[in-house]
């Protein structure tokens, strides 16, 4: 029981690695866009 609880919570971290990387490439992307429309406006 001690190794699946241990299982679960190592899941759930590799998970929340994966959100968070995934929210970083989101802003990055975002963040390249605002850059290029910028450059289109001036």
């Amino acid at each position: 029981m001690l190794v699946f609880n241990r299982k679960l919570r190592t899941n759930k971290i590799r998970d929340n690695n994966r959100i968070s990387a995934a929210n970083t490439s989101k802003f990055t992307r975002n963040v390249e866009t605002g850059k290029f429309m910028s450059l289109l406006a001036e």
